[in-house]
């Protein structure tokens, strides 16, 4: 998904200059992201923006074999530079929106729906039974349907 997402912001520039296609191209890597560990979260951002560095500045590797750098060399240069340009600033993103969707999804829907909920047989955070076992708490369809 960090590679279709890196792929379809490469579209949205030129040569191609798709740009209808930036306005979707992170949703994949931000669903990934959003399901994923905070390590999982960083690596999936910075393999984003190595690959869309990559593909959006293809001209790197020549760049610096006309420096002197050749083969491996020339690559791995052509790498680090889309790490160290993309790749760290993704990854620190993809972090964030690791850490903070869950704490905006929880509280989006524990101001909407916690008056609404029955006290009695809803736990006490956000109104809600959980349907899920790990930390990230989702209402569970039967809460949902009681509200109405």
């Amino acid at each position: 998904m960090s590679v279709a997402s890196a792929l379809l912001l490469t579209l949205s520039q030129s040569p191609v200059d798709f740009g209808y296609v930036a306005v979707v191209a992170l949703i994949p890597w931000l669903l990934a992201t959003r399901h994923a560990s905070a390590v999982e979260a960083v690596v999936l951002g910075v393999i984003t923006g190595v690959v869309y560095g990559l593909a959006s500045a293809s001209w790197l590797v020549s760049a610096f074999e006309s420096q002197g750098a050749f083969g491996l060399g020339a690559v791995l240069a052509a790498v680090l530079t889309a790490f160290w340009a993309k790749g760290l600033l993704f990854g620190a993103v993809g972090y964030a929106v690791q850490r903070l969707s869950g704490l905006y999804f929880d509280a989006f829907f524990s101001r909407r729906y916690s008056v609404l909920a029955n006290s009695e047989s809803a736990s006490r955070v956000g109104g809600f039974r959980y349907c899920c076992s790990d930390t990230r708490k989702f209402p569970s369809p039967a809460s949902l349907n009681s509200l109405s």
